[in-house]
């Protein structure tokens, strides 16, 4: 699971499952560059990730699982990749 707080840029990265695999969070910019963001902690771990973004910037969040492998993208299983667009901006 992941969750995405515009106030601040913070990004959770929740594993909930006991399958031996790793949560990942995935933050897509609107210039088409991607990070990932590997919670290799195990079932019932979050990452906090605390990006600083500019402010009123589209962006893509999503999920994702996989068997990390040293590298960003290594052991990604790409089907289980799930987006949203979201944006930086925060209204309360």
């Amino acid at each position: 699971m992941v969750e995405w707080r515009a106030y601040g840029d913070h990004l959770y990265i929740t594993d909930l499952e006991a399958d031996g695999q790793s949560a990942v969070g995935i933050v897509q910019l609107g210039n088409g560059t991607a990070y990932y963001y590997w919670n290799t902690d195990g079932n019932g771990t979050t990452r906090h990730v605390n990006l600083n973004l500019p402010e009123n910037r589209p962006l893509a969040v999503g999920a994702a699982v996989g068997n990390y492998q040293g590298t960003p993208t290594g052991g990604l299983i790409w089907s289980s990749v799930s987006t949203k667009s979201v944006s930086t901006s925060y209204s309360p």
